[in-house]
């Protein structure tokens, strides 16, 4: 859905202020319900493990801004790719090694929600590999 504020002469945002503020709420409850799955797959608790990230916007410039951005942090970046189905572009890549803790988890995925958000992209997520 397209976001256009009347005040800023029509100017599109990819991920609207509202929809920022709610994914910036629910990450310590998305951050729980993936340690809890991973808890179940035989994760210890408090393991270091990297951790990968995703991103989602609808153009290849905010993209690219976005993994400019990522690379300033030491972070990975494994590609930077279009989706044909839906025509968004997809930012993927690894963060160094972190505790497994909702704590440090809820931390870092809020700096990647305001990230995402101030280069107008969508932090899809992150997931580890066992």
């Amino acid at each position: 859905m397209a976001h256009y504020n009347i005040f800023r002469s029509g100017k599109y945002r990819f991920i609207s202020e509202d929809e920022y503020r709610e994914k910036r709420v629910l990450q310590r409850f998305f951050n729980s319900k993936v340690l809890n799955q991973f808890r179940e797959q035989g994760g210890g608790r408090g393991k270091v493990l990297p951790v990968e990230f995703f991103f989602y916007t609808d153009d290849e410039d905010k993209a690219i801004n976005l993994a400019i951005e990522i690379s300033k942090l030491h972070y990975e970046i494994s590609g930077i790719d279009r989706d044909r189905s839906d025509n968004k572009w997809q930012v993927k890549g690894r963060a160094p090694i972190m505790k497994m803790e909702n704590k440090t988890l809820t931390k870092w995925s809020k700096q990647m929600v305001d990230l995402g958000y101030e280069n107008d992209c969508d932090f899809d997520g992150w997931n580890i590999l066992l």
